[in-house]
């Protein structure tokens, strides 16, 4: 049985699209990350009363990822009055979702508390990441980190996508919000949808867990792209942290280079944690 939802909103926002009125169409989750992408986010935050770092925000609530999608406003969006009037009856559609997924994750994994979970980077992205692991084995690191989207799609098909790198992690299960079987055709076939509720909003890989695809397209070995990457990235180096600006389409996936320092006993963190020793 699929899960029947009660919002006409939620569902597009979770699909491909929703026409909030007769002018206002807005894309879902499904078709791309975008305002709907923002919404649905919004709404999950406050579902499960998730919260990041000043400064370390999902770029969904940014001023430049919102000034670069000019197909409609946020605005036009999250003040409609049937958005407005519907938040809390969708904020307890999603922990609906969520309890479903669960109930259903415990019985396809049973006696296990993590899914083998996939993702797969192709072309520059790919090679970056590539890069990234071969910067940390050099020096002697066992991990990298990446900050991603507080909403994030993997795969349980390893042969899915056959991209240039893939990253294999074991996901905890009650981390996933909810994936393809629990519901009819609004998503992608074998795609799990992760929340990252870490605070700094960063993902721990093992290096080992990162591999180049046997079947990809061989750029990361060749010595002309190597010797020009900077060129075209316009870094010269990939061993800092970067954000995955699109983990919701295995194809068009982004990084940017982090120019915060995000250390754990950072001076923001020392003073949020001085903060909430003394209650204020």
């Amino acid at each position: 049985m699929y899960f029947k939802f009660k919002s006409k909103i939620l569902k597009g926002l979770i699909g491909n699209s929703v026409h909030i009125n007769d002018k206002l169409i807005v894309h879902g989750f499904t078709a791309g990350k975008g305002f709907g992408t923002t919404a649905l986010t919004f709404l999950v935050k406050k579902a499960f009363n998730i919260h990041r770092f000043p400064l370390w925000e999902d770029r969904h609530f940014t001023e430049e990822f919102n000034r670069k999608n000019t197909y409609a406003t946020l605005d036009n969006i999250i003040q409609h009055d049937e958005f407005i009037n519907s938040i809390d009856e969708m904020v307890e559609e999603i922990k609906e979702i969520y309890t479903t997924t669960q109930t259903k994750l415990n019985i396809q994994y049973p006696n296990q508390s993590h899914v083998k979970l996939y993702r797969s980077l192709d072309h520059e992205y790919g090679v970056i990441l590539l890069q990234m692991k071969e910067e940390a084995s050099k020096n002697g690191n066992s991990y990298i980190e990446i900050g991603t989207d507080i909403l994030n799609s993997f795969t349980d098909n390893r042969g899915k996508y056959g991209m240039i790198a893939k990253i294999t992690i074991d996901v905890p299960k009650e981390d996933i919000l909810y994936y393809d079987e629990l519901f009819n055709d609004i998503m992608e076939y074998d795609e799990f949808v992760v929340m990252n509720r870490r605070m700094d909003g960063l993902l721990k890989i093992p290096i080992d867990c990162i591999r180049k695809s046997v079947n990809s397209f061989d750029i990361y070995d060749n010595s002309w792209y190597s010797k020009h990457m900077h060129q075209i990235f316009g870094v010269k180096k990939y061993n800092g942290k970067h954000n995955f600006i699109n983990l919701s389409s295995c194809i068009h996936i982004k990084f940017f280079k982090l120019n915060t320092n995000r250390k754990k006993d950072g001076f923001i963190k020392k003073v949020l944690k001085k903060l909430a020793q003394c209650g204020t």
